[in-house]
């Protein structure tokens, strides 16, 4: 009776961290593209003016 009782608990502790995993799983891929929603629209214009002031510090002679 009691090895009856303990494999109904293990099963039952097994179905509620699978649920709550993959619940867990579900609300990250929910958000996994949130970030790209609040950035603002970037021109190509605006990118070369920022990576024209950038230093290059690449010490190769040509």
């Amino acid at each position: 009776m009691a090895e009856e009782k303990q494999s109904n608990t293990y099963t039952i502790v097994v179905a509620v961290s699978a649920v709550i995993m993959i619940a867990f799983v579900m609300m990250l891929k929910g958000r996994e593209t949130e970030h790209l929603k609040m950035s603002a629209q970037t021109t190509p214009e605006a990118e070369a003016q920022v990576l024209g002031k950038a230093r290059d510090f690449n010490n190769v002679m040509e």
